[in-house]
């Protein structure tokens, strides 16, 4: 699954100013949405072709997204990962527009 959604996010524009274009920042960066945010707080739908994970499809239902304020520091070294701390004011500016 990180494997299908790293090929997706792979030439994706937002996810590649994000995470500054590095590959490894944007591999953290599947890993936080993947691991702490859709198996944990959403859903995850996944289709099988003949040779492993083909499709994927990730959300959070209407009243899940919203993270309280112990989940946000639980998971800001997952975050200072994926876009890196000099990136991080401009990636929570990002996400707040994003969310409204």
């Amino acid at each position: 699954m990180r494997a299908l959604l790293g090929r997706a996010f792979a030439d994706d524009p937002f996810v590649g100013w994000l995470t500054g274009g590095s590959a490894r920042r944007r591999r953290a960066y599947v890993r936080l949405v993947l691991d702490a945010l859709a198996w944990r707080r959403g859903h995850v739908d996944l289709r099988e072709g003949p040779a492993g994970p083909l499709a994927a499809a990730l959300w959070m239902p209407p009243g899940t997204w919203r993270l309280s304020g112990p989940d946000q520091l639980r998971l800001l070294p997952a975050v200072i990962r994926s876009v890196g701390l000099t990136r991080l004011g401009a990636a929570a500016e990002a996400s707040e527009r994003v969310e409204r």
